[in-house]
Formats: structure tokens, sequence, C-alpha cells
């Protein structure tokens, strides 16, 4: 089961060292930014801090929502002039299984794709948790984009 929940963009980071499903899915996002001739983004360790406390908020909660996301992610990316949110779960499997099921998806959204290939984007954050959605064990995934500063 898969289900994604967009947000649209809107109007010197630290860099972090991501997690195993971080690394995998920086690469399918650059990987796929690369095909379509835009910049690469980079981690941002604020912006994976503020990803990660969100997943395990909606693991918490059980619920997949943006919430107040521009609030959110202005205030983890330091007020960039153009931020964005993508959501989503699935069953877990493996960081690289998940990492392309996801970019996929989102790429074949019309509300997520705009995010992920927004040209703005220079930094990244990524979260995941893990609960249970829908009386289902699923991972949970907030990926925060911003424009450099």
């Amino acid at each position: 089961m898969l289900a994604l929940l967009p947000a649209a963009p809107a109007a010197a980071a630290s860099q972090s060292k991501p997690s195993l499903f971080g690394r995998a899915l920086l690469r399918e996002l650059n990987h796929v930014r690369g095909q379509n001739g835009l910049a690469a983004v980079r981690p941002d360790a604020r912006m994976d801090d503020g990803a990660r406390a969100y997943s395990r908020t909606m693991a918490r909660t059980r619920s997949v929502t943006h919430g107040r996301w521009t609030g959110r992610v202005a205030a983890a990316s330091r007020s960039a002039q153009s931020i964005g949110e993508v959501l989503g779960w699935l069953s877990p499997d493996d960081p690289r299984g998940e990492a392309a099921w996801l970019v996929r998806s989102w790429l074949g959204s019309p509300y997520h794709r705009p995010v992920v290939l927004g040209a703005s984007f220079r930094r990244v954050g990524i979260g995941r948790a893990t609960g249970w959605i829908g009386g289902k064990s699923s991972a949970i995934y907030t990926v925060d984009f911003a424009s450099a500063r």
C-alpha cells in the first residue's frame, strides 16, 4: 500500500550524514533531477532533524498529513525563499527498494512531481519512521525541500 500527500512549492547549509535509507533516497532524487537537467540537492542536517521528527510524529499519531508544513519547513530551512514537502508511507522494505518506489510514485503524481523536480531546490531533509497506518506496519516518510539560502 502506498499513499502520498503533496505540498506544492512555496515561495552554506550544514551537511548531514544520512541514514542508509537517506543515502538511497538522495541518490534516487539526484538521479531523476539530473535526468531532468536539474541541480542535485544536498542533505541539510537541520532539515533532516525536522523531517525525522515529523515522521516520528506521524508514526505516533498514526496519521499522514502535512499539518502546518510551511512554518515547520521554513523554520528548519532557515526561511529559504522556496520550500516544498512530499510525504508517503508504504510497507517496510530494503532502503533501496523503498527509495526507488517512492521516487517513481512521486514522479507519477501531478501533485508530487513539481516538488521533487523543483528547479529552485538545492537542499533536502529526509525523515523515515516506522509505525502503524491503517492497521498495518508502515514506514512513514517526510521529505522537505528548500532553495539555497
